[in-house]
């Protein structure tokens, strides 16, 4: 008998067992070298930020736990209202992949300078206000 959720291959695994070869197959993501550039960025954009080494750590772990907050509720959520096979239905979906692609390739004219996407003036009145 399979645990809910778990594909056949992994149900002889316990959930710690499937929680630890995550983590460390997200720490071996770490290793891809589209990250290199990102990883002094950001490292350099805390310290340089905050006023003493504590508070630019505080900041640092909160950005992280919050990144790790935002991707646990968002799939919890889709896996509870959709089914526990949604995300994996619309990371294998042609149309959505495709979609996805063409708004990067947006995104990537946009960087190199072919044109300029800007905020909504509203948005940006909204924000010089406060």
């Amino acid at each position: 008998m399979t645990k809910i959720g778990v594909p056949k291959s992994l149900s002889n695994h316990s959930y710690l067992y499937i929680f630890i070869a995550g983590f460390l197959g997200g720490l071996a993501a770490l290793l891809t070298p589209c990250l290199f550039p990102m990883i002094p960025m950001t490292v350099s954009f805390f310290t340089k930020r905050s006023k003493t080494k504590a508070q630019g750590l505080r900041n640092a772990f909160t950005y992280a736990l919050s990144i790790v907050a935002i991707y646990v509720l968002l799939g919890f959520g889709v896996s509870k209202i959709f089914g526990i096979d949604a995300l994996n239905a619309i990371s294998t979906n042609v149309w959505f992949n495709l979609i996805f692609f063409a708004l990067l390739l947006i995104f990537a004219a946009s960087f190199f300078g072919a044109f300029e996407i800007t905020m909504p003036s509203f948005l940006v009145n909204k924000v010089y206000k406060q």
